[in-house]
């Protein structure tokens, strides 16, 4: 059994598919994958947009950090806590997330949570 927040669980989705849209050419693709298994629930968020310095893919996750590239876009403002409070609501659920970038190229995000064993 999958159990999440609802209302959590769409904050996360939001913040992650709003990045998503937001570092992404217009027009460009986003693809969001469900992979269900026994025992844990993934999301996969891929985009084709800027990407993310590797240096900096540990600190996106730090409260107000805005990766450099970040205002290479016009309009795309933010505080630099959309991932922060992504990673906190992903940790109360036990889950994990991490990161894959190359900048220019995109972006990939993998969300796992857990399924909770169903007892008789």
């Amino acid at each position: 059994m999958f159990k999440a927040d609802p209302n959590f669980l769409k904050q996360i989705l939001i913040n992650l598919l709003t990045n998503a849209i937001r570092y992404s050419p217009e027009g460009g693709t986003i693809n969001l994958e469900l992979i269900y298994q026994p025992t844990e629930v993934i999301f996969k968020i891929r985009d084709r947009g800027i990407g993310i310095p590797e240096s900096e893919l540990d600190q996106v996750f730090d409260a107000f950090y805005r990766g450099s590239n970040a205002d290479s876009i016009s309009g795309t403002p933010g505080a630099g806590l959309g991932l922060t409070v992504v990673k906190r609501l992903v940790k109360l659920h036990q889950g994990t997330i991490t990161l894959e970038s190359i900048l220019n190229q995109g972006t990939i995000v993998t969300l796992s949570l857990p399924v909770s064993e169903v007892k008789s």
